[in-house]
């Protein structure tokens, strides 16, 4: 009696240690190969995901992946890759390795590409009742550049993209025309965050740097564009412009694997751009063809000019039908004249290296980027030029089946130097060039090697090539733009997003005219020169909070219709921290040796300070039924510190609607393969800036 006393405890203990492990052992696996369905042919960082765990993994470059440590049961996978159809199949996961390939058919109409930006979250575009523009790194590649700005030309129907040819300087984008009041610059967002797109004034008159050109485009994996107000609404007061937002690219599970790539190209003026050399005129002659009354100064390099003969037709105008053979001097001696392109000196072409390096791998628990790029771009006119030395980290963590915890870091180092084309009719180095009489040499040096302030007795116009010479411009910026965020889903149909981002940086420019007053025929505003040294130092920070609640009202309910719904409450914060200190010294000291502020006479210093602090929430309802057509409706509002404590929100309604009227005309998809009627309205206003208390 004892001993069953005794055996039946000591089963009953052996069934529970037993038990629990059993259930764990309930796992498997799941690997396989993604390829092309026609070519066959391996598709490298293609995702695939499971919905219901949240959790996913990409393609090593063998198109090959693998899923640990799944509970046994039924799933629906979905697989996808840009410029591809997105794939969703059944599958059955038992214990041990189970192992299944994906076919994917390319997506010539876009109708599977997965949107974020003016959705809230990951939407297919043929579920869309607005317009979002997705822009692949391939297609942002398929014409060689080196901007992101530049980029996106020709890529945005009806949008306007103007870049400049300058290294470093902004590019004119605009996506919903022309704002009165305020920028009509679109916001632009990094990896869910916003970043800080101003451009600085870093040089003569309309010489400008774009904050822009800190964006590395190798580090980008595709770019998403909002143009419409029903779309925009969802960023707020910041996104009345439209939006765009970049993602940039994440490590894939597999192995390490290390890309390099390089290239070196050269830049020249287009030869359409060249101006042909005049070469007649319609100076005064004597009879063997020598201009009367021209003179040039050997000491100081500048000509005496006749005034041209009018026509003897009109008595006004003149007419240049006479060829250039030389002049006489004051002497009385013949010269012969050579005629010169002095153009060429000017823009002398310029050539361009950029260099990438990235490390990436992971699991499917855990995946990495390390990458670094540097770029050196001359421009094409004589001693300007962008250096740009740029660092990420990109890291995404899987803790459990319900967290994701990501970080985003990118450090950037640039610099800008050289003096550009101003603009304007004194100092513009290109209208300087264009009026120089041919037979002048742009190119002429005195013995100490200075060109000459003018060329021309009586002109207004200081030498394009001078002026780069006694100027010194230099900028460098240091930045740093991040962001860490948190995903977290509790029950099935319930997600939670957090992400707080950072922008700081600073910008030194330093513009140095040196003394200038030993050249007699000066025609400088400011002959004993200048030092202006500007410090801005801005930071920017956000902090989003998403709210996702997704039912499938259908299955969920048993109500036996195929209705989707997905709430989305969402609240941002975002302030900006401004600060620029200016110090200026005029009447340099003679020579080349200080370029100090100290060295110069009657010192100025000056410091502006600005703290910006908007916040505002959304919350949008979206219902789709099936694949047939959808709504959503919503509102966002704003607050804003530049109307003060007092003031109050200010709303913004949306609303979108979509019908997919070939869902219901099956038997034509074979030639009618998507048709769509959509239509949204949306309100949007834009904010003043700090200090500019009025309504918009």
């Amino acid at each position: 009696m004892t001993k069953q006393i005794l055996f039946i405890p000591a089963f009953l203990f052996l069934v529970t240690m037993i038990f629990p492990v059993t259930v764990i052992a309930q796992v498997g696996s799941i690997s396989g190969t993604i390829t092309d369905r026609i070519s066959d042919e391996a598709l490298p960082g293609a995702t695939v995901f499971i919905s219901e765990l949240n959790r996913g993994t990409s393609t090593n470059i063998d198109g090959q992946f693998s899923l640990m440590n799944i509970p046994v049961g039924d799933y629906v996978l979905r697989v996808t890759y840009v410029g591809y159809e997105t794939l969703r199949q059944e599958v059955s996961i038992s214990q041990g390795v189970n192992e299944v390939n994906f076919e994917l058919r390319q997506d010539f109409l876009g109708l599977d590409e997965i949107v974020v930006t003016g959705v809230g979250s990951e939407t297919v575009t043929r579920q869309l009742g607005t317009n979002v523009v997705s822009i692949s790194s391939r297609d942002l590649t398929l014409v060689p550049t080196y901007t992101f700005q530049s980029a996106l030309t020709g890529k945005i129907a009806g949008a306007t993209v103007t870049p400049s040819g300058q290294p470093g300087s902004p590019a004119a984008i605009i996506l919903r025309g022309i704002n009165t009041m305020g920028t009509s610059r679109p916001l632009i967002m990094v990896d869910g965050v916003q970043i800080d797109a101003s451009n600085y004034a870093v040089g003569t008159n309309n010489d400008q740097l774009s904050m822009l050109s800190n964006i590395d485009f190798n580090d980008i994996e595709r770019v998403e564009v909002v143009k419409g107000a029903a779309a925009s609404t969802l960023y707020g007061a910041q996104g009345a412009n439209g939006v765009i937002q970049i993602f940039t690219r994440s490590g894939q599970a597999g192995p390490t694997r290390v890309s390099f790539n390089t290239s070196w190209s050269f830049d020249q003026l287009n030869e359409s751009r060249r101006v042909e050399l005049m070469e007649r005129h319609s100076y005064p002659v004597n009879d063997d063809g020598y201009i009367l009354n021209m003179d040039f100064d050997a000491n100081t390099g500048a000509w005496v000019i006749p005034s041209p003969d009018p026509s003897p037709a009109s008595g006004t105008n003149t007419l240049n039908n006479r060829e250039f053979i030389g002049y006489i001097d004051p002497d009385g001696n013949q010269v012969p004249l050579s005629l010169y392109d002095n153009i060429s000196p000017f823009y002398d072409g310029g050539a361009t290296q950029n260099h990438n390096l990235s490390i990436s791998g992971g699991t499917d628990r855990y995946n990495y980027l390390i990458g670094s790029s540097y770029m050196d771009q001359e421009g094409i006119e004589q001693g300007v030029g962008f250096e740009r030395t740029s660092f990420r980290l990109n890291t995404d963590t899987y803790l459990g089946e319900s967290l994701q915890l990501g970080l985003r870091t990118n450090y950037i180092n640039s610099n800008r130097t050289g003096v550009t084309e101003s603009g304007n009719n004194i100092q513009s180095g290109l209208g300087f060039l264009l009026t120089l009489p041919p037979f002048i040499d742009a190119t002429w040096t005195d013995p100490d090697g200075f060109y000459p302030p003018i060329m021309e007795q009586g002109s207004v116009s200081t030498h394009a090539l001078f002026f780069k010479q006694i100027n010194k411009l230099e900028t460098e910026t240091n930045r740093l733009i991040g962001n860490a965020s948190a995903n977290f889903t509790p029950l099935d149909y319930l997600e939670i997003d957090y992400k707080f981002g950072f922008d700081w940086y600073s910008l030194n420019f330093d513009r140095l005219q040196r003394n200038a007053q030993r050249f007699t025929n000066n025609a400088l505003l400011r002959p004993a020169g200048y030092f202006e040294r500007n410090a801005y130092i801005n930071r920017n920070l956000n902090s989003i909070l998403d709210v996702f609640l997704r039912r499938d009202i259908g299955s969920d309910f048993r109500i036996g219709l195929p209705i989707q719904s997905t709430t989305l409450f969402k609240f941002d914060w975002r302030e900006q921290k401004y600060n620029r200190m200016t110090s200026r010294a005029d009447e340099m000291p003679p020579g080349l040796g200080l370029e100090t502020i100290r060295s110069g006479s009657i010192p100025e210093v000056d410091e502006f300070r600005e703290t910006f602090i908007t916040y505002g929430y959304l919350i949008n309802q979206k219902f789709d039924i099936d694949e047939y057509g959808g709504f959503s409706l919503g509102f966002r509002a704003d607050k804003s510190s530049a109307f003060g404590e007092g003031a109050e929100f200010s709303y913004f309604p949306r609303a979108d609607v979509y019908l997919r009227v070939s869902e219901f005309l099956p038997q034509f998809q074979d030639f009618l393969r998507e048709f769509k009627l959509r239509a949204a309205y949306g309100e949007a206003g834009t904010q003043p800036g700090a200090y500019q208390r009025f309504v918009t």
